[in-house]
């Protein structure tokens, strides 16, 4: 074939791609689906065959590890923040270093970040933990942009962390090399930045009143320190049998989702907790969490906030 019929060959493809992708949306397809109709007119456009259906199998599962580790990690951090640990670790750090604010704000940042390191997405550290530590930042006497701002940039920093950087999985699966040697030039680049942010927005902050922080903070009934770390140190150390990363955290996730035989009882205490405390939580968007409850307390009663 000549230069200039693969050059034409290659436009008719790319219009055909076009069209369909353009067909899809007036059609009211979603934007996943209009790539695939794209790719489809373009493979036939370009005489692909057979082999078009090859290409879409080799394709879907070049990053069904990637894909295994979102989903379990997400369920994983879902877990720990249903059954209260998040709440748990956020008061502990308050009790132990509210008179200490440097280290209770460093403290505070792995808390986002740890969230975002294990799952790959920022917006799971704010879904999680972003309520929790919002309510510990504003009894620090921070600004509600200031908590805002800090929160936001730890939590895109988390998605970028180590161990699971969404971002060079992709590129390592597209290209075939193992995903290795990641961990400190990952690492350490985000832990600068962590700091950097959370001391230029954490200026100004106040020792804390131990008692009324942690009264804004639901106590986890029937949870204890064991109960939280067990589940990580399951992962940990399930992370390190089989050497595919994928086999390894999402089984390690899997399994430590079922260390705590009593989750269902502590996060049913937890929530019921909450409900009859009958105190009013703040519905806005910095407290993410607690206006998840005020809204199912107002399908309950009835009442308006």
């Amino acid at each position: 074939m000549s230069a200039d019929a693969i050059y034409m060959q290659t436009i008719i493809a790319g219009l055909v791609m076009v069209g369909a992708y353009a067909v899809g949306k007036f059609l009211k397809f979603s934007t996943e689906l209009c790539m695939f109709v794209a790719v489809i007119g373009g493979a036939i456009a370009g005489g692909a065959g057979f082999d078009t259906f090859r290409h879409i199998a080799e394709g879907s599962v070049t990053y069904l590890d990637i894909g295994l580790i979102f989903v379990f990690a997400t369920i994983f951090m879902n877990i720990i923040k249903e059954s209260g640990g998040t709440n748990y670790i956020v008061r502990k750090i308050i009790g132990a270093f509210h008179n200490k604010r440097i280290l209770m704000l460093i403290l505070l940042m792995l808390v986002i970040l740890v969230p975002g390191a294990l799952t790959g997405a920022g917006s799971i550290s704010v879904l999680v933990v972003g309520g929790t530590v919002a309510a510990a930042l504003n009894a620090m006497g921070l600004s509600k942009v200031r908590i805002s701002a800090l929160i936001f940039i730890v939590a895109g920093l988390s998605a970028a962390a180590p161990p699971v950087n969404i971002w060079a999985m992709m590129t390592c699966a597209g290209t075939a090399i193992s995903y290795v040697g990641f961990t400190m030039p990952l690492l350490v680049p985000i832990l600068i930045l962590g700091l950097f942010s959370v001391i230029y927005f954490g200026r100004g902050a106040k020792n804390i009143d131990k008692e009324k922080a942690l009264s804004e903070i639901p106590d986890p009934k029937g949870l204890s320190g064991w109960s939280v770390a067990v589940r990580f140190c399951c992962a940990r150390v399930l992370a390190w049998g089989p050497k595919n990363l994928a086999v390894r955290i999402s089984g390690s996730w899997i399994a430590s989702c079922f260390c705590n035989l009593r989750f269902g009882c502590v996060a049913d205490e937890f929530q019921e907790s909450e409900y009859s405390e009958g105190q009013q939580g703040d519905c806005g968007a910095i407290d993410t969490a607690n206006s998840n409850y005020c809204s199912r307390r107002h399908a309950d009663t009835g009442n308006e906030f």
